[in-house]
């Protein structure tokens, strides 16, 4: 079959000037699709673009990912659903631009290309692309927290590193992960204690309620019933009613309930 170069204005294909989020680098690539009836008006001349979201959706990072495994000069192909049709697509890249190292970057780079990430993050977060949002949000946790910018004024960085977290913890909880929400959740409560805010101020005390249910959460999946029931306390201290913390508390009393009675019976079988 005949291949179409896809012709784009956001998207820059055939041409330079496009920043792979993986690479932090200039990228040069081709990409094309086999012949679609989609492409027929672009070569009629009755559209001039096809737009991919740039930066964002399962679209665009499915590309970006194959970015960030070429070499220079390989060809990727691969299939993608456009306006409801499969379109076969051939990816080429021609060349790169090394991406700079982190411990070269300066603070205010190391700063500003972390607030990037954790953008990306957010918006892949809203469309339910948990995989790929923890991905950029992981980027954002790395530089937050390389040298230089563990420097910086502990309340900003805190606060930022914080937040990131809290979006990581969310991802790990969508994903069914409960160890990352463990680890981040951990981390984030250990610096709201350090720092001694107080559980009166509003966001921290969201951010804080936020953080126990979520670990009571993971603690509920990795059947650490006691430590489950704590957060959940103290949640429902600080919010007497709060309806997650108390549907929580009720998946909880069912779950101990489950437990004790498959203790009971294995404890029966084995005294017979």
């Amino acid at each position: 079959m005949a291949v179409n170069p896809i012709r784009k204005v956001e998207c820059i294909t055939n041409g330079t000037g496009y920043t792979c989020p993986n690479r932090f680098s200039e990228t040069c690539f081709t990409l094309a699709a086999m012949k679609s009836a989609l492409f027929e008006d672009i070569e009629q001349g009755k559209r001039t673009s096809y737009t991919l979201q740039h930066g964002l959706g399962v679209g665009w990072y499915a590309i970006d990912y194959c970015l960030m495994k070429m070499k220079k000069e390989e060809t990727s192909n691969f299939e993608l659903t456009f306006e409801n049709e499969k379109i076969q697509l051939t990816l080429t890249l021609h060349s790169f631009n090394l991406a700079t190292d982190i411990w070269k970057m300066t603070i205010a780079e190391k700063h500003n290309l972390a607030i990037k990430m954790k953008a990306i993050g957010t918006e892949l977060l809203r469309k339910t692309d948990f995989i790929f949002a923890a991905e950029k949000y992981g980027l954002a946790l790395k530089l937050l927290l390389s040298d230089g910018c563990r420097a910086a004024p502990e309340d900003a960085h805190s606060d930022k590193s914080s937040s990131v977290r809290m979006n990581l913890s969310l991802c790990f909880m969508k994903l069914n992960l409960p160890e990352g929400v463990l680890f981040h959740c951990n981390s984030v409560i250990d610096t709201l204690k350090k720092e001694e805010l107080s559980e009166t101020d509003t966001k921290t005390a969201d951010r804080l309620i936020k953080c126990l249910y979520r670990r009571a959460w993971a603690y509920l999946q990795t059947n650490d019933y006691e430590k489950s029931r704590a957060d959940i306390d103290q949640i429902l201290q600080m919010d007497a009613g709060n309806v997650d913390a108390e549907k929580l508390a009720a998946t909880l009393g069912n779950q101990v309930k489950i437990s004790d009675h498959k203790m009971s019976v294995n404890l029966k079988n084995l005294f017979r």
